[in-house]
């Protein structure tokens, strides 16, 4: 007989409800120690996924020519974009790269596409991740590279003007 039982484990729930929902663990489970750790586990299977959702942005990242992956740890991230024509050890490049990842976040945020924030890592402007909605998806995650190169190179023509090719 099929039971419930891995919806509650993996804490999430089809439909409109908002949230995990562990009453068919307390429905299935009489020991109160029992679905205390089933509970526990589904919690860490949710974390596990976000860390994993992570790790794979920062893969993505890495094979992304104009993204450069900095740090991953947990479930978060930290990139920038960096057009191709340009050379971060540069000085001048830096300070060009520094602001067009600010506005790249602020950018970001207003269009409500991709909601990221920011970290400075040794005086460098970051692009920051962090993975704490269960329902975020492996699709979501592998879009947001695309997004940033979209995003970022539009800001990057109206800060120094069109490239020719």
């Amino acid at each position: 007989m099929a039971m419930a039982m891995p919806v509650a484990l993996g804490g999430m729930v089809s439909g409109t409800n908002p949230g995990p929902d562990f009453s068919a663990v307390q429905a299935i489970v009489r020991s109160p120690d029992l679905c205390y750790l089933i509970v526990i586990l589904g919690y860490a299977a949710m974390i596990g996924r976000n860390i994993a959702l992570a790790w794979e942005l920062f893969d993505l990242c890495r094979a992304t020519s104009e993204l450069e992956a900095w740090t991953r740890g947990l479930s978060i991230t930290t990139f920038r974009y960096v057009p191709t024509d340009l050379e971060p050890s540069d000085p001048v490049a830096e300070e060009h790269l520094n602001a067009l990842n600010r506005a790249l976040v602020g950018r970001l945020q207003r269009g409500g596409e991709l909601f990221l924030s920011n970290a400075v890592v040794r005086g460098t402007y970051l692009l920051r991740t962090y993975w704490v909605n269960f329902r975020t998806t492996g699709e979501d995650t592998r879009a947001i590279p695309g997004i940033v190169r979209r995003v970022g190179a539009e800001l990057d023509r109206e800060f120094r003007g069109p490239r020719p090719i």
